[in-house]
């Protein structure tokens, strides 16, 4: 993944010459180099580095109170 990003709209036409960009300019608060990310259903983003995740919110910010421990929050381990 990297520090880099890119975003697509699948109803509407994507210029993928402007890709891959800076993943800090699109969210705030994020380590780089992040080992994995996605979204979940309600709309909020995860992203996982090592044994730490942080929840990203609509406004792309991270949410308070983040990182957590991804072994003892997430995998209940």
């Amino acid at each position: 993944m990297g520090s880099f990003h890119w975003q697509w709209d699948e109803l509407k036409y994507n210029d993928m010459s402007l890709y891959p960009k800076l993943l800090s300019l699109l969210v705030s608060g994020v380590p780089g180099h992040p080992d994995a990310a996605f979204t979940w259903t309600n709309g909020k983003i995860f992203f996982f580095k090592g044994d730490s995740y942080w929840r990203v919110n609509q406004m792309l910010r991270v949410d308070r109170g983040y990182p957590l421990s991804k072994r003892e929050r997430w995998m209940r381990c």
